[in-house]
Protein backbone atom coordinates (compact mmCIF):
# COMPACT_ATOMS: atom_id res chain seq x y z
CA UNK A 1 0.00 0.00 0.00
CA UNK A 2 1.49 3.88 -1.25
CA UNK A 3 0.17 6.11 1.17
CA UNK A 4 -0.69 9.61 -0.91
CA UNK A 5 -0.46 13.08 1.41
CA UNK A 6 -2.67 15.57 0.03
CA UNK A 7 -2.19 18.92 1.81
CA UNK A 8 -4.94 21.53 2.03
CA UNK A 9 -4.66 24.44 2.72
CA UNK A 10 -7.62 26.52 1.31
CA UNK A 11 -11.01 25.36 -0.04
CA UNK A 12 -9.57 26.05 -3.14
CA UNK A 13 -6.98 23.45 -2.62
CA UNK A 14 -9.80 20.57 -2.78
CA UNK A 15 -10.56 19.99 -6.13
CA UNK A 16 -7.13 20.13 -7.19
CA UNK A 17 -6.32 17.37 -4.55
CA UNK A 18 -8.94 15.23 -5.92
CA UNK A 19 -7.39 15.76 -9.22
CA UNK A 20 -3.95 14.32 -7.41
CA UNK A 21 -5.19 11.79 -5.83
CA UNK A 22 -7.76 10.66 -9.61
CA UNK A 23 -3.96 10.95 -11.22
CA UNK A 24 -2.67 8.96 -8.67
CA UNK A 25 -5.38 6.06 -8.85
CA UNK A 26 -5.90 6.39 -5.12
CA UNK A 27 -8.08 3.87 -3.91
CA UNK A 28 -9.31 5.08 -0.47
CA UNK A 29 -9.41 8.54 1.22
CA UNK A 30 -8.76 9.38 5.09
CA UNK A 31 -10.34 12.46 5.96
CA UNK A 32 -8.31 14.08 9.32
CA UNK A 33 -10.58 16.15 11.22
CA UNK A 34 -9.57 20.01 11.16
CA UNK A 35 -11.59 23.06 11.94
CA UNK A 36 -9.61 24.77 9.44
CA UNK A 37 -10.25 23.09 6.02
CA UNK A 38 -12.01 19.84 5.94
CA UNK A 39 -14.91 19.83 8.53
CA UNK A 40 -16.35 23.20 7.24
CA UNK A 41 -15.59 21.51 3.86
CA UNK A 42 -17.24 18.36 4.49
CA UNK A 43 -19.80 18.39 2.56
CA UNK A 44 -17.32 19.44 -0.72
CA UNK A 45 -14.79 16.44 0.04
CA UNK A 46 -17.68 13.96 0.46
CA UNK A 47 -18.67 15.12 -2.83
CA UNK A 48 -15.94 14.77 -4.88
CA UNK A 49 -15.66 11.13 -3.01
CA UNK A 50 -18.54 9.94 -4.01
CA UNK A 51 -18.67 11.45 -7.67
CA UNK A 52 -14.86 9.43 -7.76
CA UNK A 53 -16.46 6.46 -5.87
CA UNK A 54 -13.71 6.73 -3.44
CA UNK A 55 -14.02 4.34 0.07
CA UNK A 56 -14.13 6.93 2.63
CA UNK A 57 -12.72 6.71 6.12
CA UNK A 58 -13.52 9.66 8.48
CA UNK A 59 -12.22 10.51 12.35
CA UNK A 60 -15.69 11.64 13.11
CA UNK A 61 -18.57 8.94 14.25
CA UNK A 62 -21.58 10.86 13.74
CA UNK A 63 -23.35 10.44 10.29
CA UNK A 64 -24.65 13.77 9.60
CA UNK A 65 -20.91 14.78 8.86
CA UNK A 66 -19.54 13.40 6.36
CA UNK A 67 -22.69 11.54 4.48
CA UNK A 68 -21.38 9.09 2.39
CA UNK A 69 -18.50 7.54 4.10
CA UNK A 70 -17.70 4.24 4.33
CA UNK A 71 -16.09 4.18 7.76
CA UNK A 72 -15.99 6.36 10.41
CA UNK A 73 -14.01 5.98 13.44
CA UNK A 74 -13.47 8.54 16.13
CA UNK A 75 -13.35 9.20 19.75
CA UNK A 76 -16.85 8.58 21.80
CA UNK A 77 -18.07 12.06 21.67
CA UNK A 78 -20.54 11.40 24.12
CA UNK A 79 -18.22 10.05 26.96
CA UNK A 80 -16.46 13.40 26.23
CA UNK A 81 -18.25 15.56 28.82
CA UNK A 82 -18.41 13.35 31.41
CA UNK A 83 -14.87 12.73 31.42
CA UNK A 84 -14.75 16.94 31.57
CA UNK A 85 -17.06 16.86 34.64
CA UNK A 86 -14.47 14.40 36.75
CA UNK A 87 -11.86 16.57 35.50
CA UNK A 88 -13.14 19.90 36.80
CA UNK A 89 -14.71 17.85 39.60
CA UNK A 90 -10.78 17.07 40.88
CA UNK A 91 -9.90 20.78 40.16
CA UNK A 92 -12.54 22.08 42.59
CA UNK A 93 -11.72 19.52 45.38
CA UNK A 94 -8.56 21.58 45.63
CA UNK A 95 -6.24 19.57 42.72
CA UNK A 96 -3.58 21.68 40.94
CA UNK A 97 -4.85 21.71 36.96
CA UNK A 98 -0.85 21.91 36.03
CA UNK A 99 -0.58 18.63 37.69
CA UNK A 100 -3.38 16.74 36.60
CA UNK A 101 -2.73 14.55 33.80
CA UNK A 102 -3.72 15.30 29.95
CA UNK A 103 -6.27 13.10 29.37
CA UNK A 104 -7.29 11.12 26.33
CA UNK A 105 -10.33 9.76 25.36
CA UNK A 106 -10.94 6.15 26.49
CA UNK A 107 -13.38 4.93 23.93
CA UNK A 108 -13.06 4.87 20.47
CA UNK A 109 -16.11 4.04 17.94
CA UNK A 110 -16.30 2.39 14.75
CA UNK A 111 -19.92 3.06 12.46
CA UNK A 112 -19.68 0.84 9.09
CA UNK A 113 -22.26 2.34 6.77
CA UNK A 114 -23.51 -0.75 4.49
CA UNK A 115 -25.22 1.23 1.99
CA UNK A 116 -22.24 2.97 1.10
CA UNK A 117 -20.27 -0.46 1.00
CA UNK A 118 -23.19 -1.57 -1.31
CA UNK A 119 -22.74 1.26 -3.27
CA UNK A 120 -18.39 0.58 -4.00
CA UNK A 121 -19.03 -3.23 -3.96
CA UNK A 122 -17.15 -4.05 -1.11
CA UNK A 123 -18.44 -6.49 1.45
CA UNK A 124 -17.41 -6.39 4.66
CA UNK A 125 -16.56 -9.69 7.12
CA UNK A 126 -18.97 -11.06 9.16
CA UNK A 127 -15.97 -10.78 12.45
CA UNK A 128 -15.69 -6.73 11.24
CA UNK A 129 -19.35 -6.61 11.35
CA UNK A 130 -19.72 -7.58 14.62
CA UNK A 131 -17.24 -5.74 16.38
CA UNK A 132 -18.21 -2.44 15.13
CA UNK A 133 -20.25 -0.25 17.35
CA UNK A 134 -22.98 0.61 15.24
CA UNK A 135 -23.72 -0.93 11.47
CA UNK A 136 -25.93 1.26 9.41
CA UNK A 137 -28.28 -0.46 6.75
Amino acid sequence: MTLISVDLKQAADIEPAFGRMRGAKAEALVVLPSGQITIPNRKAIMALASKDKVPTLVAIVDERDYPGALLRYGPNLARMPRRAAAYVDRILKGAKPADLPIEQPDKYDLVIDRGVARQLGIKFSRALLVQADKVIE
